[in-house]
């Protein structure tokens, strides 16, 4: 029995094609001026200002990020890169604007050079990295970057711009993962903050071959930033002032069994005497 061929697999395909052209055509726009979006497909998860440099850093979810430069008026869009094939996890610039390192739970840390707009290391790791931050101050010998582990409490100090995974050495100060870090350049102290709530204070002397010594200071803190550890409030957060002198953490409190799941979130000013 022989079937009837519909109408539409008697028109020819050059015809057919033809139609969807013209209509293509048709909708194409018509106005004299046409703009670019250079924007994020994903959610934007982190944005860095350079220091010095004035470049502005943005980093999606899906593991792009975009260089963008800064000017008079507005900011220009300079390069995209496609870094990471996970979302990405941190990314922190150097103290003189020139280094820029992002970490992924790729299990993997690339470094770009700010100027020149090029990835000029990749260092590959065997766990899943967590917040990074570069501890050695501006004119350096070499830059010291310091990457946590999402999966222990440990913090592995790399070399940024030399080739190879190897750590040139593992700080234990915390007992539980570390979330944030930050460099004070005025004082060559670093600030970080775990999972448990627990600050940490240790100085950046150069000198790994035993491990920096805890910096003598005083603070003056609100009840949820001077013991987070005590009233179960951990720093998502943390940012210091141009000076040195003043250190802000964003905190979260953890649950309690009593409580429940309950969160809140507060941030407490802490004033730093060093």
């Amino acid at each position: 029995m022989k079937r009837e061929r519909s109408n539409e697999a008697l028109v020819p395909d050059r015809a057919r094609r033809s139609d969807h052209a013209e209509e293509a055509a048709r909708a194409l726009p018509s106005a004299q001026m046409y703009e670019t979006s250079y924007a994020h497909r994903d959610v934007v998860t982190h944005v860095v200002v350079t220091p010095f440099t004035h470049f502005i850093v943005t980093a999606s979810r899906d593991g792009q990020i975009k260089f963008w430069k800064k000017q008079q008026v507005g900011i220009e869009f300079v390069k995209h890169y496609r870094a990471h094939l996970a979302p990405i996890t941190s990314m922190a610039a150097s103290p003189d604007g020139v280094l820029l390192a992002t970490t992924a739970a790729d299990k993997g840390i690339k470094v770009f050079d700010v100027l020149a707009f090029d990835m000029i290391n990749w260092i590959k790791l065997e766990y899943t990295p967590g917040a990074c931050e570069f501890i050695s101050g501006r004119g350096a010998a070499r830059a010291l970057l310091a990457c946590a582990s999402s999966e222990d409490a440990q913090v592995h100090v790399f070399d940024a711009v030399s080739d190879g995974s190897v750590a040139l050495h593992t700080l234990r100060h915390h007992t539980a993962p570390v979330l944030h870090m930050q460099l004070n350049t005025s004082h060559n102290a670093v600030v970080s903050t775990d999972t448990r709530g627990v600050i940490e204070y240790w100085a950046n002397d150069g000198d790994f071959s035993s491990a920096p010594q805890p910096v003598p200071c005083r603070a003056t803190l609100g009840p949820s930033a001077a013991r987070p550890a005590r009233s179960m409030a951990a720093a998502q957060h943390q940012r210091a002032s141009r000076s040195a002198s003043r250190w802000t953490p964003t905190c979260t409190r953890l649950p309690r069994r009593r409580r429940g799941r309950r969160r809140c979130r507060s941030r407490r000013t802490a004033r730093i005497l060093w």
